[in-house]
Formats: structure tokens, C-alpha cells, sequence
């Protein structure tokens, strides 16, 4: 799926830097600075309260100043049902 996403994206024109990761260990990588960071789907709802948190200042520290960091989650009743309160 990454080498198809790079492929479309070059295709058009775009330099993008795709990778897969555990994102509770983005620290772990030689990482550069970002436009966006992302997390899609429901990612955030299978993990610890104390991962979210991990993960949320790990994606706050690979985004540029002033730019985003983009959350997702189609699973609110899941989060609710566990209590989740990150």
C-alpha cells in the first residue's frame, strides 16, 4: 500500500516520505521534521491511555512548527465502552 501511495504521488508530481511504524516508537527512528503526522482509523483506540499520551508528544515532536498533527478514530463507541480518557 506505501509503494502504491509513493508511486501515485510521484506520478503527480509530489515528494512525499512514506514509512510504516509502530507509532508508539516513532522515537526509535532518525526521523526529519514534518508537514503532518498522522494516525488513521482506529490506531489510538487499541492502546493504553499512557501509549496515547507517548504517541501524541512523539507526533507533536516530529511536526514542524505550526503545522499539524492529524488524529482520526472511527471507534468511538470502543473508546467509550474501555473508559479511554486520553
Amino acid at each position: 500500500m506505501i509503494k502504491k501511495a509513493q508511486e501515485k504521488a510521484k506520478s503527480k508530481g509530489i515528494d512525499v516520505d512514506l514509512f510504516k511504524c509502530d507509532f508508539r516508537k516513532l522515537g526509535n527512528k532518525n526521523i526529519k521534521k514534518y508537514d503532518c503526522v498522522l494516525s488513521t482509523w482506529n490506531s489510538l483506540d487499541h492502546v493504553n491511555n499512557e501509549d496515547v499520551k507517548l504517541t501524541l508528544r512523539e507526533k507533536n515532536r516530529l511536526v514542524k512548527d505550526k503545522e499539524y498533527v492529524y488524529l482520526d478514530s472511527r471507534n468511538w463507541e470502543f473508546m467509550l465502552k474501555r473508559k479511554q480518557s486520553f
